[in-house]
């Protein structure tokens, strides 16, 4: 349905056979390439542009700009890695206080205070490193040299958003597929660096990854939209005190005689970025909606309650902060499309594997389908057994009463090695 309408405004607007080379040089590669003496004639618009080199100019500068993107990415996993070594040394020094002390806090408890904190501060970081990013981003992008506005915002939508991916999905994939996977066994644990790895609550990584993803959309959205009025309304206060008009005090003292076009001129530039940070935004949270709502079924709620408030704040910010934005000839959204698509087949995947994976629904599953082949009798001779009597004399009675000799393999018989010498009999969780 988007699809279509998006073709019938390509059409009515006469978009439809729009060339990229129709468009016009980007002022800033223009002012970069003012040197360059070897131009060449642009075979669409009949006018004579700076030729860059593909093999000796471009080439080089797109791989170094990509090889500082994949080391940002590292970093990026970098902190996902020590929010990890700090939840697990939380838990540690939880556990060793809990020996001393006399305030007693259980294991649910500490991992509840460790996730909520560890969540708390990849927040933070996630802030801190996306205006580096975004820096950065527009920085080696502007140093790759793209010739028109179009292939300039696609390059940086990719680069933006590959890091922004990264910086706040990361530790959500840590939780939703790798922690606790690959711990091993009591006889032989798989350690790095000679420790042990996180494991997850005796509950499983559901619900300390429904925690994390609560926290992380909940709060980017909380952070995001106060700083979309704040930001607008410092930059207007900013140009307030910069823009001379001319005029003298007496003609500025009353705010209604104030010409119009001094009001507008003290409004914020809309800037060459338009609408991107809005696109960015709502990519961001589609992502959140789509890929992990099967660990947290609140996010469409969530986004839905974002969205109407974002609605009147953008028009606000839209209509009273900036200026009327200039409009430019596109196709379509660009490359934004293809990372939506993206998105929508990689949610298909991961909410199968979360649900196959990281949730406990097969294995209950498979334990109620179990069930219903058993007979009354049987469940009840288990639901006894399940109880875990105390001691061998309980034990024996339970036997006696409940138990034929076909089901003797539902126990597992080991010698006592008290004084008494008598047999005892354990369950098989107890003897693992």
């Amino acid at each position: 349905m988007w699809k279509r309408y998006s073709a019938e405004i390509t059409h009515r607007w006469d978009l439809t056979g729009f060339d990229i080379q129709e468009e016009h040089p980007r002022p800033q590669y223009l002012a970069r390439l003012a040197h360059v003496k070897r131009k060449r004639v642009n075979i669409v618009t009949n006018t004579m542009e700076p030729h860059v080199p593909f093999w000796k100019l471009r080439v080089p500068l797109t791989i170094f700009s990509f090889s500082v993107v994949l080391l940002l990415v590292t970093l990026a996993l970098a902190t996902v890695v020590a929010v990890v070594l700090y939840r697990m040394s939380v838990l540690v020094s939880l556990k060793a206080v809990n020996k001393s002390s006399p305030i007693l806090v259980d294991n649910s408890s500490a991992m509840l205070f460790t996730t909520c904190t560890a969540a708390c501060i990849n927040l933070v970081f996630i802030f801190i490193f996306n205006y580096i990013y975004t820096f950065v981003a527009e920085y080696l992008t502007e140093f790759e040299l793209l010739r028109t506005q179009t292939e300039f915002d696609d390059s940086l939508t990719l680069k933006i958003y590959l890091l922004q991916f990264v910086n706040y999905y990361g530790s959500i994939f840590y939780i939703a597929f790798f922690k606790g996977k690959f711990v091993g066994y009591p006889k032989d644990y798989n350690k790095i660096f000679g420790y042990r790895q996180e494991e997850c609550g005796p509950g499983g990584c559901l619900v300390e990854l429904c925690i994390q993803l609560g926290i992380i959309m909940i709060g980017k959205q909380a952070m995001n939209t106060i700083l979309e009025m704040l930001f607008p309304l410092f930059f207007k206060w900013l140009n307030t005190l910069k823009v001379k008009t001319g005029l003298g005090k007496d003609e500025l003292s009353f705010k209604m005689r104030r010409p119009q076009w001094v009001k507008d001129f003290k409004l914020v530039e809309w800037g060459p970025r338009s609408l991107f940070p809005e696109y960015l935004e709502m990519v961001m949270q589609y992502g959140f909606v789509t890929i992990f709502v099967a660990a947290f079924p609140l996010a469409p709620f969530f986004a839905l309650l974002n969205n109407i408030l974002e609605m009147r704040l953008d028009a606000q910010k839209l209509l009273t902060f900036y200026r009327r934005p200039v409009s430019q000839r596109v196709k379509d959204i660009g490359v934004w499309y293809r990372i939506l698509d993206s998105i929508g087949k990689l949610s298909v995947v991961t909410n199968g594997f979360i649900i196959a994976f990281t949730s406990e629904f097969i294995p209950k599953l498979v334990y109620v389908n179990d069930m219903e082949d058993l007979s009354p009798k049987k469940i009840e001779k288990i639901r006894n057994i399940n109880e875990a009597p105390a001691s061998p004399e309980q034990w024996d009675r339970i036997i006696s009463k409940s138990l034929s000799g076909s089901d003797f393999d539902l126990l597992i018989h080991h010698k006592d090695h008290a004084d008494s010498g008598t047999s005892a009999l354990k369950s098989p969780a107890s003897s693992i």
